[in-house]
């Protein structure tokens, strides 16, 4: 009878529908099928299509649909295997650039990553996990640039480094206590420059209202300052924290910046500032714009910068 578990707690009966810690689900029962399949093959992310294709006990590697994202995993519940047995957070794995035909391990983490850039997961001299992402050195440089930017204004954040020509790697944000679990995979949907809209799905999570308001507003703005589009219209890149143990969610860190730009405006400034004066987010927004003012260094940047604050002026007696 298979299992889905968190850690080694079991959470929903995949035979019989019945869910049996509903504060641990990643996701509504009807939401399971979307989960099931963003922890097999991803095609999107070639490197692993191409590494994957040839090892022949595929499915044994994909079967307990193992992830650096969460604690959960398929068990049989006749099965005496504990979680901290095969958990790639506690265990080396093989890392896509040293598998081969006869190397292989049950725990090899990197066909739940998507996206359109090669990417798989490492272990770090520290013994940390890091996604190490192959992608045209212009984006490796604007994640670089975020993340700084990010530093200097104490913003939480997956944590972007260099690491060779066209390649960076991106710090895990999860760990054995906190799990992430984006929007698409809760079966959640929101229009990502609105901030009530996004505000709206973590309130119904459990999140104080207020708290998710300033999280999403600063993190708009943010975006709005870098250029940064996908986050508007990709659910992925907005998630929620989930506690392993008490099922308890909270805000995480933001990520995902390789779509920002060092050069361009952002093509949805307008917008938001339209929708933050309509939803009485200008103050707020002006005592962080002016914050963060000094810490902007690229001209691109604080051009969408101080176009904010002039649009916000403009509309309002702040």
């Amino acid at each position: 009878m298979p299992l889905l578990m968190c850690k080694d707690v079991p959470v929903y009966d995949i035979n019989t529908g019945c869910v049996l810690r509903k504060e641990l689900m990643p996701c509504d029962p009807f939401n399971l099928l979307k989960w099931k399949n963003a922890r097999s093959f991803l095609r999107t992310n070639k490197a692993a299509e191409s590494v994957l294709q040839k090892v022949i006990h595929l499915s044994f590697v994909l079967k307990r649909r193992l992830s650096l994202s969460d604690c959960y995993w398929i068990k049989d519940s006749r099965e005496k295997k504990r979680f901290d047995q095969i958990t790639p957070y506690m265990h080396p794995f093989v890392s896509m650039e040293l598998i081969t035909k006869k190397t292989i391990n049950t725990s090899v983490p990197d066909h739940t990553l998507g996206g359109s850039f090669p990417k798989y997961w490492v272990i770090r001299g520290d013994g940390q996990r890091a996604i190490r992402k192959l992608e045209p050195a212009s984006m490796a440089q604007v994640e670089v640039e975020c993340s700084n930017l990010l530093d200097r204004i104490k913003f939480p954040h997956a944590c972007v480094e260099a690491d060779g020509e066209g390649a960076v790697l991106i710090n895990n944000i999860t760990n054995l206590k906190q799990m992430l679990i984006p929007f698409h995979i809760l079966g959640e949907s929101a229009v990502g420059y609105d901030v009530s809209s996004v505000s709206t799905v973590y309130a119904k999570y459990g999140i104080p209202r207020i708290e998710a308001e300033e999280y999403v507003l600063r993190t708009v703005l943010f975006d709005a300052i870098v250029g940064n589009y996908d986050r508007y219209q990709n659910m992925s890149n907005w998630a929620i924290y989930k506690d392993s143990d008490t099922g308890a969610n909270k805000l995480p860190p933001v990520y995902d910046f390789n779509l920002a730009h060092l050069d361009a405006p952002n093509i949805y400034l307008r917008k938001i500032v339209e929708i933050i004066f309509a939803q009485a987010f200008a103050r707020q927004a002006k005592v962080l714009l002016n914050e963060w003012k000094p810490h902007v260094r690229h001209s691109a940047w604080m051009s969408n910068l101080t176009e904010l604050i002039r649009r916000m002026e403009k509309v309002t007696d702040i």
